[in-house]
């Protein structure tokens, strides 16, 4: 990296603010023959972090089922694995082992839903 070029942090590159979030959502995918229990760990409006030693494969589609809130009806998005963590050893990495979902564009009702969901605050 020459003297004029600077890595861009991580967290100032986000479209969107995360929310840390714990709530145990049902996923369905297109490679599952039945349905999976995920948590999340924080979302946002773009996406969700989701921990799992189940891991889905990069470019894998999903449904995601959020449950009913005191604030906000169950309801379900749709998104597409964008990376994995594989680790599995908090020792060497504190990271946990999960997946990172983007997303697809919320429809007024989704984004309705989900912002009921964030402004719950922090449950994890």
């Amino acid at each position: 990296m020459s003297g004029s070029e600077q890595s861009t942090p991580k967290e100032s590159r986000r479209q969107f603010e995360r929310h840390p979030f714990n709530v145990r959502i049902i996923s369905e995918s297109q490679d599952l023959n039945g349905k999976i229990w995920f948590d999340t760990d924080n979302i946002s409006e773009g996406g969700a972090f989701l921990t799992s030693d189940f891991l889905l494969d990069i470019g894998e589609r999903l449904t995601m089922r959020f449950p009913e809130m005191p604030n906000s009806a169950a309801f379900d998005l749709t998104g597409v694995v964008v990376w994995v963590n594989l680790n599995r050893d908090e020792d060497r990495d504190p990271n946990l082992p999960g997946m990172g979902i983007a997303f697809d564009p919320l429809d007024e009702a989704a984004r309705t839903e989900l912002n009921h969901l964030l402004n719950q605050g922090d449950r994890g």
